[in-house]
């Protein structure tokens, strides 16, 4: 019966184990699409500068395009946003007439 439960008790270490390294894995994985603007629902679906781009993107361009109107300071350095959100805010931001400084 001891013999039984050291096998039980192994199983469930190691099953605890692999959840954790299978679940770090995953969330690596999703942090690091999401930062370069790649996560999921990315898709190339929202006109916004003339052509399709992503919603990511888009939401970018237009709050660069009204900060540039608004006389508000260049944000698009914001390391707090995405790559893909930072070059939507910058084209936003020259296409409205503003140089990126």
């Amino acid at each position: 019966m001891t013999k039984h439960m050291v096998y039980v008790n192994a199983s469930i270490v190691a099953g605890i184990i692999a959840t954790l390294a299978v679940s770090s894995t995953l969330l690596m994985t999703n942090s690091v699409l999401a930062s370069l603007g790649e996560s999921a629902g990315q898709k190339k679906d929202v006109k916004c500068a003339g052509e399709m781009h992503t919603q990511n993107y888009c939401d970018g361009y237009h709050i660069g395009k009204g900060d540039c109107e608004n006389g508000n300071k260049y944000r698009g350095n914001d390391t707090h946003h995405t790559k893909n959100w930072r070059d939507g805010y910058k084209a936003g931001w020259n296409d409205n007439g503003c140089r990126t400084p």
